[in-house]
């Protein structure tokens, strides 16, 4: 007994018929290539946010400035200025975007992305709903100046999770401070200051490392 036809149907050939009833098709051959690259880069990648922001957008960005080069070349005189507008449009897009990924990465700014792409906060522990035992963690980081970079030596740490309690820096600006009650992957609101600077005040995902930016005072 043979199958029916609807279990015989080759995707692929299917899809030339379509590409000889219907050419711009043939840029779905395109998006295969894109999703096996996407697969590609998943296998590499354990972080998918870097492929993401880093990899999909750009293409699909890029893959709009080209369908819009080809609209000025051939579209009407009515239709020539809308297609411009789009594709200047879509140019600076690009660089928009580029740029503030470039400096919310490297420099925080607009968005803090540099501590979520480099140290990405880790997955809590389970805990049973029966338990009474309290978890503790710890933190760990280090305190530099903003413009020299150094370690800042004897600067005031304080946690929220920690009320009434300070700690203060190494003389290389480092510091760990253990017995939080909180869950590793847990925020928690810390708070920094040393005189002549200004202070920082920051939500940190446990444990760190976390490194803190101090901005002398003029």
């Amino acid at each position: 007994m043979s199958q029916p036809d609807s279990l015989n149907v080759n995707p692929f050939r299917v899809l030339k018929e379509a590409i000889k009833q219907v050419p711009a098709l043939k840029y779905a051959l395109g998006v295969a290539g894109i999703a096996a690259a996407a697969a590609i880069v998943k296998s590499l990648v354990s972080d998918l946010r870097v492929a993401v922001f880093g990899i999909i957008l750009m293409v699909v960005l890029m893959t709009v400035l080209v369908v819009f080069a080809k609209l000025t070349a051939i579209a009407s005189k009515d239709f020539k200025l809308p297609a411009l507008v789009l594709l200047w449009f879509s140019l600076l897009l690009v660089i928009a975007v580029s740029s503030l990924l470039f400096t919310s990465t490297f420099f925080n700014w607009p968005m803090k992305l540099k501590d979520s792409v480099v140290n990405p906060p880790l997955v809590p522990e389970q805990h049973s709903a029966n338990t009474n035992t309290t978890t503790n963690t710890y933190l760990r980081g280090i305190v530099r100046d903003l413009v020299t970079k150094q370690g800042v030596p004897n600067a005031v740490i304080e946690l929220e999770l920690l009320p009434g309690k300070t700690f203060t820096t190494a003389s290389d600006g480092g510091f760990s401070i253990a017995e939080i009650p909180a869950a590793i992957g847990d925020n928690a609101r810390v708070y920094v200051r040393k005189d002549g600077y200004g202070s920082r005040d920051e939500y940190v995902a446990l444990p760190g490392p976390k490194t803190f930016y101090l901005e002398k005072m003029k």
